[in-house]
């Protein structure tokens, strides 16, 4: 056996099944004693070095280093795992009460008279060993090939349907195909007897062949009749270290003294005979399957038997949770499934034609299942348009009865499902809203989750409508209007003179009329159901009466060059920043080139082929205003208005000659533009198109201003 021992991944799992040390499960399931080299433990990622005497929990994963050993105590069991082993331990409620799982390596096992140890795979390969046994076992790293050596004691093997007992010292191979006895490794069987020595002790080991349970038999075969293992291993690894047997496992009492073994006959090197089963008194063996299970899970128990009575049907009683359940069966195992959680008992009862054979009794717990629901989210919609609310709800062996969602504030689910879909809702309301998504299981218990959907709404649109030009004391008819996308307008409201205060208001709409006194900008604002408002702005032009009125622009302008009073000579070298100030302490601003230009064609849009326009028309006339040789002027500035055809339809005087008028620029710069032209301009340079860059920082002699509004 030593040429095929090879160390591998798997996925077999060492069960114990009936022994009292499940019951105390909760302290911990085992006790490792190391024998040499150093044994990690990895507990929920956390990896830490094994002492002597360390007691595992469920999910600890026991891992040997190299030409390390390590030997673990379960119950009346003893565990003894090679160098580059590992070993799990896991819940009862696992694989048929699994407790240990064997991960990779090779393993050795020691089970005295009484105790009773199961080897299982979670999936389709198992074997077990019952008192009075030892045996060793190798697994290939495909996890589908293992090696199988038992002295002494009672055996069995099981890949898919194919299952089989043992005879002492025999030796089978389990691969995809099933069962098979190798002669090459039975001839093999001196090496694990030799191996097997060095873990129990030879002394037991001996003691055991003496009574003629096993014979060394050769430790050498033909490579070629290995042909079968070879193939399916993918990575053969180093032998493990055999060492002297430690005194430890001399004196164990687990080991000290080989069991009688009164229910075998001893099987000769090379027999072919199967072991023979002593006359015995029937009865259950045990009960084998999980001992904690979730409401609504199915699961399954078997009951095992021993004696040759001829069973007529078993019966299997359920007695707990205020009710019993009975189910008659024809085999030895039942299929059920528990809706109730809480403690039962469970009874099988083995009939035969005369009445009770052997009944047994276990107990099992049934606990809820566990489900995780989300109600999805946080989600965002739009008010009154349809949004998808989508949950979820998982869990092991759970039977959900419907899903239910709560959008509303009642006590009742707006929507109920068999099938966990979306549902699709319309809010009326905006703001944030708590959802509930419930999953109602078959018991009638509830699992839930709550999420938050934001609901917004479009806000409204105000229309206030055009500027308009008005005369003082004149009714202006005022047309706003609003339209909400998401619902209605509850209110319409102006405020008159700009101050933040709503002088009027309506539910029915936004029309009204209001005399004007002067310039002023209404602020027209709309509110709809869901409070959200809207505002617009108008401008009401009511020009003062030292300003002409644009109507074309909808602006005011001043009649003069500042200091705007006729027969005032115009103010002249004041810097941008100075005479934009100005304007602005009496309310007013500086015009925009455009505006200005606007003002001097008297509101027209229209210019001339050449390209430039006078207030007094299209062709320059050097009588009309204070320009390069004006016959009425002495090449200096004259007071406002004294040149009374200087003038346009508009009323605005002065502006071509006399003094350059600085504007506001569009956009912040260093420069502004200064039309009209001053006293020396001649025809190219006084037109109303006509203009200079200037510092805004510099003071001109020839430069002076005019306001707008």
């Amino acid at each position: 056996m030593r040429s095929v021992m090879y160390i591998a991944a798997v996925g077999l799992a060492l069960v114990i099944s009936s022994c009292s040390f499940l019951e105390k499960r909760g302290e911990g399931v085992a006790e490792a004693r190391i024998v040499v080299g150093e044994v990690s433990l990895n507990r929920g990622g956390e990896v830490k070095e094994v002492a002597v005497g360390t007691r595992f929990m469920t999910h600890d994963a026991l891992v040997t280093g190299a030409a390390s050993k390590v030997k673990v105590t379960l119950g009346a069991i003893n565990i003894f795992v090679n160098e580059g082993a590992s070993l799990r331990f896991l819940p009862p409620a696992e694989a048929e009460s699994c407790v240990v799982a064997a991960e990779r390596g090779a393993y050795y096992f020691s089970v005295p008279a009484g105790g009773h140890a199961v080897l299982c795979h979670f999936g389709d390969m198992s074997l077990s060993i019952k008192a009075g046994a030892y045996a060793a076992l190798a697994i290939d790293s495909s996890g589908r090939l293992a090696e199988f050596f038992v002295l002494g004691g009672r055996a069995s093997v099981r890949r898919g349907a194919d299952s089989r007992e043992l005879a002492p010292c025999e030796v089978v191979v389990l691969d995809a195909a099933g069962i098979s006895e190798d002669e090459v490794v039975t001839a093999g069987r001196g090496a694990a007897v030799e191996r097997l020595k060095d873990w129990v002790g030879e002394t037991v080991i001996d003691k055991a062949i003496a009574q003629g349970m096993c014979m060394p038999g050769s430790e050498t075969a033909p490579i070629d009749s290995q042909a079968a293992w070879r193939r399916v291993t993918r990575r053969p690894t180093a032998t493990p270290t055999a060492i002297p047997a430690s005194k430890d496992a001399e004196e164990d009492p687990a080991v000290k003294t080989a069991p009688a073994i009164d229910t075998m006959k001893a099987v000769k090197h090379g027999a072919q005979s199967q072991p023979t089963r002593q006359t015995a008194e029937f009865m259950i063996e045990y009960i084998v399957g999980p001992r904690r299970i979730y409401a609504g899970e199915e699961f399954t128990l078997r009951c095992g038997t021993v004696g040759n009575a001829d069973v007529t049907k078993y019966v299997w009683r359920f007695d707990g949770v205020g009710e019993l359940l009975i189910s008659k069966t024809d085999e030895s195992q039942v299929t059920v499934t528990l809706e109730k959680t809480g403690e039962y008992i469970v009874t099988c009862e083995v009939m035969g034609e005369k009445g009770t054979l052997a009944s047994q009794t276990v107990r099992i717990w049934v606990v809820a299942a566990k489900v995780t629901v989300s109600a999805g989210g946080p989600y965002k919609a739009m008010l009154n348009k349809p949004i998808n609310l989508l949950g979820n709800a998982a869990g092991r062996n759970v039977r959900i009865a419907r899903y239910e969602w709560y959008v509303s504030q009642g006590g009742k689910p707006d929507y109920v499902l068999t099938e966990n879909a979306a549902v699709s809702h319309t809010f009326t309301k905006s703001g944030d809203h708590k959802v509930v998504f419930t999953a109602r299981l078959v018991d009638g218990s509830a699992v839930s989750d709550t999420a938050t959907v934001n609901v917004e709404s479009l806000r409204p649109t105000a229309n206030a409508g055009a500027d308009v030009v008005s005369k003082p004391d004149g009714k202006l008819k005022l047309k706003g209007t609003a339209y909400s996308p998401d619902g209605k307008i509850t209110k319409y409201e102006w405020d008159f003179n700009g101050d933040g205060v709503f002088d009027w208001s309506s539910e029915s709409s936004g029309e009204t009329e209001y005399a004007f006194k002067a310039y002023a900008m209404p602020i027209f604002r709309a509110t709809d159901t869901e409070g959200n408002t809207a505002t617009d702005t108008m401008r009401v032009v009511i020009c003062p009466k030292d300003m002409t009125t644009v109507e074309n622009g909808k602006f005011c302008v001043d009649k003069y060059e500042w200091p705007n009073r006729r027969d005032a000579v115009p103010l002249t070298n004041v810097s941008w920043h100075e005479a934009a100030k100005t304007c602005e302490g009496v309310g007013k601003r500086l015009c925009a080139p455009d505006e200005w230009k606007r003002a001097c064609r008297n509101g027209s849009d229209y210019k001339p082929a050449d390209g430039n326009s006078y207030p007094y028309g299209d062709e320059f006339d050097d009588r009309k205003c204070n320009t390069l040789g004006s016959p009425k002027s002495k090449n200096a500035l004259v007071p406002a208005g004294k040149l009374g055809e200087c003038v346009g339809a508009l009323g605005a005087y002065d502006m071509s000659g006399n003094a350059a008028e600085w504007t506001a620029p569009a956009s912040a710069s260093a420069k502004a533009q200064a039309f009209g032209g001053f006293y020396q301009s001649g025809a190219e340079e006084s037109g109303c198109e006509s203009s200079v860059m200037l510092d805004k920082d510099k003071k001109y002699i020839y430069t002076g201003f005019r306001c707008c509004k």
